[in-house]
């Protein structure tokens, strides 16, 4: 993504030269891509409030992950509920890791939808970063202002390519339900403070963890008046509704009601 140009000065590539540049940068980097790279010409512009956000939440983020490293291992040793350890740990039942790395580069996915910013995850895989980093250089040797620099990746990449450094116990997109999580908002602010705390759940949707345990009688999902996951299934709760699990496996994806059929939807 491209920072906003401080002057209207003209970029150093004129653009109907840029395909052709793309075209034989990409093809002189072996790719294993199982489908076609669409490139754009530009990069894509940012609002500076939209920048300032991004910039702001680099380090939150990285804070975030250590301290959902101390959640986890509180919660292993009995100072926090097991639960969370326990849900957390569920996450992995189908990954050959027994951790992860917070790495040195983290790589949010974001929607940007009328001019609202969301963050869809938060960041701790780095699958797709050098990646990431080769469209930055691109871009950059274009005269596009990239953020970070036209190397602000690469040179945080070992020569595996992950940019991994600092362990964690466990890490999954359960985090972004946790973070939700009203038992755990006094240690989120504790950690993060109450400042960052806040534009985290300003930018991360609501999120619930889909939990088959049945509730009290008088008992209902927070925010969704419901008492079961499965009443969602229906149209009776209004707005849209996606799914992910909460894997540690990047492949999995969303999953969103309005976009497959009821049946699938239900099955799900």
């Amino acid at each position: 993504m491209a920072a906003p140009p401080n002057s209207p000065e003209p970029l150093p590539l004129p653009l109907a030269e840029r395909s052709g540049f793309l075209r034989r940068s990409l093809a002189s980097r072996q790719t294993s891509a199982a489908r076609p790279i669409h490139l754009a010409l530009e990069a894509f512009p940012l609002e500076p409030h939209h920048l300032a956000v991004m910039e702001r939440l680099g380090p939150i983020l990285f804070r975030f992950w250590r301290a959902a490293d101390l959640i986890t291992r509180r919660s292993e040793k009995g100072s926090l509920p097991s639960w969370i350890a326990q849900l957390v740990a569920k996450g992995h039942e189908d990954s050959p890791v027994p951790g992860v790395y917070v790495p040195k580069v983290l790589c949010p996915n974001w929607s940007l939808s009328a001019g609202t910013l969301d963050l869809m995850d938060l960041g701790w895989n780095s699958d797709g970063v050098e990646a990431a980093g080769h469209l930055q250089e691109l871009y950059g040797a274009m005269g596009d202002p990239v953020i970070g620099g036209s190397r602000g990746i690469l040179q945080h990449l070992d020569p595996g390519g992950s940019g991994r450094s600092e362990p964690l116990s466990r890490a999954n997109d359960i985090w972004m339900a946790l973070l939700w999580s009203r038992p755990l908002q006094p240690v989120w602010e504790r950690e993060l403070r109450s400042s960052n705390l806040r534009l985290l759940l300003d930018l991360v949707p609501r999120c619930w963890v889909v939990d088959p345990t049945p509730l009290p009688h008088q008992a209902v999902l927070p925010q969704l008046e419901i008492r079961s996951f499965s009443e969602l299934a229906g149209d009776s709760v209004p707005g849209d509704f996606a799914l992910k699990p909460a894997s540690a496996r990047s492949a999995d994806s969303w999953v969103v009601r309005s976009e497959v059929p009821e049946r699938r939807w239900k099955e799900t």
